[in-house]
């Protein structure tokens, strides 16, 4: 399995996208990655425009898993290697683990 090319992330690209399973990246104005996310690709993208909830996301790329199940696996095994990489999750999941911390 590869990542797809970055896309622009618009509303219009992304309902050209299958909904289908799979583990998606959102990146800044620079492609440096803002959040990791994953399940059905083409719902979870739009909600998160409609949402505003990665305001900083300017571009995604996909990674087509398939299954349900392998998707939240997939996702926090990204986030993980990120976390290694740059002690830190990426900046909109560190706010969502915060949130879930709080609750």
């Amino acid at each position: 399995m590869s990542w797809t090319q970055w896309w622009g992330y618009s509303a219009a690209s992304v309902s050209l996208e299958s909904d289908i399973y799979g583990v998606y990246e959102l990146g800044d104005a620079d492609k440096e990655i803002v959040y990791v996310g994953s399940g059905k690709v083409k719902d979870r993208l739009l909600c998160h425009l409609e949402n505003k909830e990665c305001p900083l996301a300017r571009y995604y790329r996909l990674l087509i898993v398939g299954a349900e199940e392998s998707c939240n696996s997939m996702e926090s095994e990204i986030v993980q290697e990120y976390r290694e990489r740059k002690g830190r999750p990426p900046l909109y999941n560190e706010k969502k683990t915060r949130i879930h911390e709080v609750d």
